[in-house]
């Protein structure tokens, strides 16, 4: 008897994603399947999440947060780290990864996040783009080794405006600069 793997997913981009469904049922047996799925995740999220671990280990040893949610499919992945009410994301896809902060209701770009504590203005292009370029060029290890750079002198703050207190306070000022 033929075993059968059927996937269902969204296909496309940019609000043009259409359903699809294949059927694999004469092509590929059910667990090479699961191998194939199995090795592409290994390869990209538990690397992705290893070097999560690595780079924001203060923020486990100083600071108390702990892995609320980790998954990926092997070319998305998401880790959530939470202490307190602060939640921080990162989410590597394809190759660039976005970094986020705030609440579990409430996200925010991370460098946005960091210039409101240091008091700035808002980040230039041109300061994004040094960070994010080290992603567009493949170099995860070193992308995530600056952000950890720049999150890290400004941790504590980061923290206490996601605090629930403080974030009622703060957030119309906050929003403001985030929005402008």
């Amino acid at each position: 008897m033929a075993k059968s793997v059927v996937i269902f997913g969204m296909s496309g981009v940019n609000g043009g994603e259409k359903p699809f469904r294949r059927d694999f049922s004469h092509s590929i047996h059910p667990l090479d399947f699961f191998l194939l799925f199995w090795r592409r995740y290994c390869n990209e999220c538990t690397e992705f999440f290893q070097q999560v671990e690595n780079h924001f280990h203060y923020l486990f040893d100083e600071y108390g947060f702990s892995i609320v949610d980790k998954r990926g499919d092997g070319v998305h992945c998401l880790i959530v780290i939470q202490s307190g009410d602060c939640q921080i994301r990162f989410l590597y896809d394809r190759g660039i990864v976005e970094t986020s902060a705030g609440t579990s209701e409430h996200v925010y770009n991370i460098f946005w996040v960091v210039n409101f504590i240091k008091e700035q203005s808002p980040p230039s292009s041109e300061e994004v783009k040094q960070t994010m370029e080290l992603f567009w060029l493949g170099k995860m290890e070193e992308g995530l080794n600056a952000l950890s750079k720049m999150l890290r002198p400004v941790c504590k703050g980061v923290m206490e405006l996601f605090q629930k207190e403080t974030f009622r306070k703060k957030r119309k000022e906050f929003e403001q600069f985030y929005y402008e």
